[in-house]
């Protein structure tokens, strides 16, 4: 190949398997398949549609979309194509020699990241052969580790539906995660994050998961030494969390099980830094807890009948109007009509006569009004007078439902600055 200089060339290395390395200008505004075909020649090797460029320290296909990211210095090798490779890997994976299987699985595991073999090995079905293999129960952790990393990256690419598994794929993948003795971290990691995906991404096949999952044997697994393990169950508990109907009930088996005691002693605690992704699952995990508990609290609609309630709004009334309470000298309780109507109304109610009415039809604010009694009982009184003075100062027109609640983010910010 002649040596051109110019903007377009980029200076690299090209190399093949028994065949002496080839300096060259890269042209990159000559068509790939031209090059490919040129280097062939120089090399005198047949059919150079079933070769492609790699680089040489690891396994990403050069492409006429990536090809611009070639610099000068880089060392290029010529191999077997995309679609020529797929198809060996394919047939080889199907092979009776125990040998050539899992030498097949090693390459297979160290070429499923890249997106241009991926596609070429799924349009020959090879996801289901893998998907088969796992139900077979390849005879080596290794094997079994390999096969399910390939599996995992060629998923990860997205151009197949996670409703494609079966369900003695996934009831095979449990086994590993419901096992008390020791399993291949690899094969346990995979089998983790696999389900995980499966739950998150599955609508069909996220009940099984449920189902044969062990719950309090999924949980120890926050106690594993393996950091990469430790994250793929916390990340597996979040994603069941998620999509389970009633969270309520989750969290309460969460707590049974102990898991909070394993997050605090096995993962934050430890002596070893927390990598970001955990501390996001860690952050997730906290925001299904809170919102799991909430929840019940937040649609409690308040009990008209209950008498603590009207004894509870009349010191509201109280503390809010204090000084106008003096200074009328009335001194009866809010639940009451009367004059005082307009408290209610200063306060953002819309039943003036029945105040606590207005907590039956929106229970979020029952919820709120019941937290700023428990700051009263535990604060100084001029603290929640001053809260509560703030409230009705920036109240508009525009909140006719119980203005407290609505622009309580708003006063909070302004009372605690």
């Amino acid at each position: 190949m002649s040596v051109v200089r110019g903007p377009e060339h980029v200076k690299l290395a090209i190399e093949k398997e028994g065949q002496l390395p080839l300096l060259t200008a890269f042209d990159q505004s000559r068509p790939l398949d031209d090059i490919i075909r040129e280097v062939c020649s120089n090399w005198s090797l047949p059919i150079p549609e079933q070769y492609a460029f790699q680089y040489s320290d690891y396994n990403c296909y050069i492409t006429q979309e990536n090809r611009t990211g070639i610099k000068n210095g880089a060392v290029l090798k010529l191999t077997l194509s995309p679609a020529k490779l797929a198809q060996e890997t394919f047939e080889r994976l199907q092979s009776s020699n125990p040998d050539e299987k899992r030498n097949s699985l090693i390459t297979l595991s160290s070429i499923a990241e890249d997106s241009t073999f991926a596609s070429e090995f799924i349009k020959r079905n090879g996801l289901g052969l893998l998907i088969s293999m796992v139900e077979g129960k390849p005879e080596s952790n290794e094997s079994l580790a390999n096969c399910l990393t390939s599996f995992q990256e060629l998923m990860d690419h997205g151009e197949v539906s996670w409703d494609i598994l079966t369900h003695g794929f996934i009831k095979n993948l449990t086994v590993f995660v419901n096992k008390k003795s020791p399993v291949d971290a690899t094969v346990l990691k995979r089998c983790l994050s696999i389900l995980e995906a499966v739950s998150t991404n599955s609508p069909t096949f996220y009940p099984i998961v449920e189902k044969e999952v062990i719950f309090e044997n999924l949980v120890l697994h926050l106690k594993n030494p393996n950091q990469d393990i430790q994250l793929c169950g916390i990340a597996l508990i979040n994603s069941l969390f998620m999509q389970t109907k009633n969270k309520r009930q989750f969290a309460d088996t969460l707590s049974r099980k102990g898991v909070r005691t394993y997050i605090m002693n096995d993962i934050i605690r430890d002596s070893r830094v927390i990598k970001s992704e955990m501390e996001h699952q860690l952050y997730v995990y906290q925001s299904l807890i809170f919102r799991s508990v909430l929840v019940d609290m937040m649609f409690t609609r308040g009990n008209t009948q209950n008498q603590s309630l009207f004894e509870s709004l009349d010191t509201l009334r109280h503390v809010v109007f204090e000084s106008d309470i003096v200074a009328s000298s009335s001194g009866r309780p809010l639940s009451q009509a009367g004059e005082l109507s307009k408290d209610f109304k200063r306060l953002g109610f819309v039943n003036i006569d029945s105040p606590a009415n207005d907590f039956s039809e929106a229970p979020q604010a029952f919820f709120l009004y019941t937290q700023w009694f428990i700051l009263h009982g535990n604060t100084r009184s001029s603290m929640s007078r001053s809260f509560w003075k703030t409230i009705v100062e920036v109240m508009t027109t525009s909140a006719r439902l119980l203005a407290p609640v609505l622009l309580l983010p708003k006063c909070c910010v302004k009372y605690w600055k």
